[in-house]
Formats: structure tokens, C-alpha cells, sequence
């Protein structure tokens, strides 16, 4: 949607290579540059098509994905080592058109269903901030969308066909989520840190690495990452450590969740076994839930604003100092603390002694918890609006 946090984490990679592309070529900032967000997203939302036509042409040979992009990625990554070292070789050829104030500027074209019109007229969090950065929006009807985009395993790694490519042979198709191979290597370096993290200040204690999940990309790439760096520690004879890898999902029900990870394992090379996806944290069965609720087994409907996720918000903020996005952090933590709150359990470590859980099968039971917040600050201006459209919050509680 027009208010993701994968899109203007995107748009602040592709923003920053310009950028860095920019100051290769000793391009000087122009008036353009100048000109305030708000000037710069008001251009881009005035050029938006109320429909996009597309050309039923087969363009797979134009768009790199999964594993051909990963490869592709590192192979940029090891040219702009080069370059940066002085070289002439086929780093530079890339920008060899290059001319004055000319270079080839890096696109980011981003496809969501009709953005709102109260966003549209007064644009604020995550579309504000992406759309400053230079993202295109290409804005498609709910029925188009769930053509191009939808199915029973969230997005897909190959690009639809009807979609052509931006620049032909030089596009990198990233779906929903980023649920393709491009996100390994980011989930590998998470892994490391966090391992080398625990390794040092974990005290021999049990650690659950809470993640929340839309796609649930991070946490099924960060548990196999994380399996793999355990595995090789123990071959090498090093202390063993327990880290565990916990989604919380907050699209859709555990079922979803499973679905997709297993979906996104087998396609980005794993066996795609349901004993190969990371734990799932599931609401308890007997919550005092809202129809909706209810319907999806106690956990919430996505985007959809609820007094229990406001609860939550209000209370880590001001009671933990810990700021929450409403769309991930929030709905994640109001499950975290439900289980944070119930019954005690026998037997935990000494060093968690008297805390309150729920019983011994939960993922966080007796063991440290470390949260991996996925952003999306930036979008709680806007996400309370719509807290306020429905009369949870009063005007004067906007920020």
C-alpha cells in the first residue's frame, strides 16, 4: 500500500545511489534540488495516471529476479568497489554516457492500489518521505491489483507479465514484501550481528529473536540464516548457543504465515518444509476478542485500526520509552505482552526468575526476548489519522 515500510526503505536505497552517482560524476545540486518535500511529491502525485495501460507482451526476459538479481546485486556491489578505487574498467562503463549534468538516474517504480484521497490531497508519513526520494507510484484499481499481484502465498519472485520493464535487461523486480533471493544477503548480515551479539552478552541464557511478519520475509530468511551460522559454530567446537527465530504475524493468521514462508523458502532454493519455517506466535485461544478478531484466531486485521493496538502504542511509549510503528510494532508487541502477562511458569533460568509467562510450550517462555523493529515511523502520522477517523483518538493526541 502507499503507506509500506519496504517502499521508502527502497526508496532510500535507490535515493542514496543516486546520490552517490551524483557525486561520482561531480554533479552540482540544481534549484530543482531545492524545492520543499512537499513541492517535490505534489509534482509527482500531479503526473499520476488515474489507470495504468499495460502491454500483454511477455517482458520475463527484461525484469531480474530472485537468485539472477542477487548475483547481479553483488556483481554491482564488487564495480562500485572498483570504482571507488580509481578504476577505468567496466565499472565506469555503465555511467560511460555520462555528459555535464546528464547521467542515468536510477528508478524506483513502485505499483499500489489508489491511494486514499485524503492521502493524496494532504500527503504525510511513509508516501511523503518516498515520494521526496524520487519513487514513482503506479496506482491500480483493487481488482487490477489482485489480478497482477494477489494469491494464496503473498507476492510472486517473477515480475507479472503485463508489467514491461523500466529499462529493458536492466530492471530489478522486487515483490511484496522483498519476498525474493535479494534479501538473503541482508538476512545473513542480521544473523551474524546478532549471533556475535549473544555470543557475547547472552550469559549462556536461551534468546527468542521476536520478529514481526507482513510477508514474513525476514523472519523465514533470518531463522535459516541463523540455523546455518549455528550449525557451523557447532561443527567448529564453539560454545552452543539457543536462538530461536519467533514470527509474529500481523497479516493475516498463522496459516497465512506458514503458507507464505514455505512458498518463499522453496523459491529462494530451500526445501519449502513446514519443519524448516521458524515459530510462529500464536494469540491465546481464549481471548475476549471483536468479531474480526475471532475470525482470524485472535490475531488483527492489517491496517485496521483497533483500540488493543493503541493500548499498546500508548503504553510503550510512555510507559517503556519504546516508540511503535501501528501497522508491525504495535500489533506485534499487543501479542508479545499478552503472553508477557500470563500465568507464571516453574522452571525458568535463574536469571528470568519471577517473571510472568504463560506455560512452558510458548516461544518466549523462560528465555530472553530480543525484538527486530522493522521501521515505519514515519507512517504514524498518518496511521493515527485514520485512528481518528474512526474515533479512537481525539484531534489534540495527533502528532
Amino acid at each position: 500500500g502507499p503507506q509500506s515500510n519496504a517502499m521508502v526503505a527502497i526508496a532510500a536505497i535507490v535515493h542514496s545511489k543516486n546520490e552517490e552517482l551524483k557525486e561520482i560524476m561531480g554533479i552540482r545540486r540544481t534549484d530543482d534540488d531545492e524545492d520543499s518535500l512537499l513541492d517535490i511529491v505534489q509534482r509527482g502525485l500531479d503526473e499520476l495516471d488515474p489507470e495504468t495501460d499495460f502491454e500483454e507482451e511477455d517482458t520475463g526476459n527484461d525484469l531480474l529476479s530472485m537468485d539472477e538479481a542477487a548475483f547481479i546485486l553483488e556483481l554491482d556491489d564488487e564495480k562500485d568497489q572498483d570504482q571507488q578505487q580509481g578504476s577505468t574498467g567496466s565499472s565506469f562503463s555503465q555511467y560511460s554516457s555520462f555528459t555535464g549534468h546528464r547521467y542515468k538516474k536510477k528508478r524506483f517504480v513502485y505499483y499500489t492500489k489508489k491511494i486514499p484521497r485524503y492521502l493524496r490531497k494532504q500527503p504525510n508519513g511513509n508516501l511523503l518521505r518516498a515520494m521526496s526520494l524520487g519513487m514513482e507510484i503506479v496506482e491500480l484499481s483493487n481488482v487490477r491489483y489482485a489480478e497482477l499481484f494477489g494469491g494464496d502465498y503473498g507476492g510472486s519472485p517473477i515480475a507479472p507479465k503485463e508489467i514491461k520493464a523500466p529499462i529493458p535487461g536492466r530492471s530489478l523486480w522486487i515483490p511484496q514484501g522483498g519476498a525474493c533471493g535479494v534479501a538473503v544477503p541482508g538476512a545473513r548480515l542480521l544473523a551474524k550481528e546478532i549471533l556475535t551479539f549473544w555470543a557475547k552478552q547472552g550469559r549462556d541464557v536461551p534468546l527468542s529473536v521476536c520478529v514481526p511478519g507482513g510477508t514474513c520475509t525476514t523472519g523465514m530468511l533470518l531463522h535459516r540464516e541463523m540455523t546455518a551460522l549455528l550449525k557451523q559454530r557447532e561443527a567448529e567446537g564453539q560454545p552452543e548457543l539457543d536462538i530461536q527465530i519467533v514470527v509474529v504475524p500481523c497479516v493475516g493468521d498463522d496459516t497465512y504465515a506458514m503458507r507464505q514462508m514455505m512458498a518463499l523458502d522453496e523459491n529462494t532454493g530451500g526445501p519449502g518444509r513446514a519443519s524448516d519455517t521458524p515459530t510462529i506466535l500464536r494469540p491465546h485461544a481464549d481471548g475476549n476478542y471483536g468479531s474480526s478478531r475471532r475470525r482470524l484466531g485472535g490475531y488483527f486485521v492489517f491496517g485496521e485500526p483497533a483500540a488493543a493496538i493503541l493500548q499498546t502504542f500508548q503504553e510503550m511509549k510512555e510507559s517503556h520509552h519504546v516508540f511503535l510503528d501501528l501497522l508491525y510494532g504495535a500489533p506485534a508487541w499487543s501479542l508479545l505482552l499478552q503472553h508477557w502477562r500470563a500465568t507464571p511458569s516453574n522452571g525458568v533460568g535463574k536469571a528470568l526468575r519471577g517473571k510472568r509467562y504463560i506455560d512452558d510450550s510458548c516461544p518466549i517462555a523462560g528465555r530472553q526476548v530480543m525484538y527486530v523493529h522493522s521501521g515505519g515511523q514515519e507512517g504514524i502520522a498518518s496511521q493515527l489519522t485514520r485512528y481518528k477517523h474512526k474515533g479512537l483518538i481525539d484531534s489534540n493526541e495527533l502528532q
